[in-house]
């Protein structure tokens, strides 16, 4: 057995297997340097669908006034899909890795039975000062000198 697959029969709730889906919500401090500048709070989430055949579907939001979704389908363990990649640490956690522009940001869900627990990070790239990311209120690029995840929720369905 494949720690893909421990990793999603840990999660199912019945012996006949269906798909999981893993819920992470997650609010952000930011501080936006340009344009416009402000310090604020912005919102995010990740819906990872987990299908037997160790593929991954996700769906991920911007939240704001300009929400932006952004999908991934049939995204394997371990490759590379787009700037996406999904990694199998141990049985019990998977790590979801996209590389931006100026950054990398990291999701890191970890369950036991039918709970989880996330962590999300956003780390500069080597040489780099600013997130240069989609800004939700303004529905454009923009650049931020901090982006700090708080009120980070995991639910299982």
């Amino acid at each position: 057995m494949t720690y893909a697959t421990s990793l999603i029969l840990l999660c199912a709730a019945s012996p006949a297997f269906a798909d999981v889906i893993i819920n992470v919500k997650y609010d952000t401090q930011v501080k936006r340097i340009r344009p416009s500048p402000v310090e604020g709070t912005g919102a995010g989430t990740v819906k990872m669908v987990m299908h037997e055949n160790g593929k991954i579907d996700d769906v991920i939001e911007s939240i704001g006034t300009k929400t932006k979704t952004y999908q991934n389908k049939n995204t394997k363990l371990g490759r590379e899909h787009s700037q996406t990649t999904y990694k199998v640490i141990d049985k019990n956690t998977i790590l979801r890795t996209y590389r931006g522009e100026t950054f990398i940001w990291e999701v890191k869900v970890t369950v036991d039975q039918k709970t989880c627990k996330a962590e999300v990070t956003y780390t500069l790239l080597p040489g780099q000062t600013e997130f240069k990311m989609f800004s939700p209120s303004l529905d454009k690029d923009a650049y931020y000198s901090e982006m700090r995840p708080t009120n980070i929720q995991c639910t299982i369905e």
